[in-house]
């Protein structure tokens, strides 16, 4: 329990960070097509079965890590599997709310001398 208490602190956390970050990325691109590349490929694991997803990371780890594994870094490829399980889900959810973000509002902020990650 303590195990799964943990992995979900961790996971989620990671995935708010990396989405805030691919978030913030989208939002301040001005080049159209590398804006909806971005929101694409952001968005290709909710299309793809989660059985491929894990196929794949099965075969990454192997070729990375090899095939015998410590005890110890089990865990670690966990956190990894559902950090990518789970990331398009969290920038699914920010990036609708940052596109009706008003504009206005964040060049007030850096007019009262807010820095522009500040001001985001």
């Amino acid at each position: 329990m303590v195990n799964t208490l943990l992995l979900a602190l961790i996971v989620s956390t990671l995935v708010i960070i990396l989405s805030l970050i691919t978030v913030y990325a989208v939002y301040r691109q001005k080049n159209k097509l590398l804006k909806t590349t971005l929101s694409t490929t952001s968005n290709i694991p909710l299309i793809n079965p989660d059985n491929i997803t894990a196929i794949g990371l099965v075969l990454v780890f192997s070729a990375f890590f090899g095939i015998v594994s410590v005890d110890d870094e089990g865990f670690g490829r966990v956190i990894v599997g559902h950090t990518i399980m789970t990331l398009p889900y969290g920038i699914l959810l920010m990036l609708p709310r940052s596109e009706k973000f008003n504009n206005n509002l964040y060049e007030a902020s850096q007019d009262l001398g807010y820095s522009k990650f500040r001001s985001w």
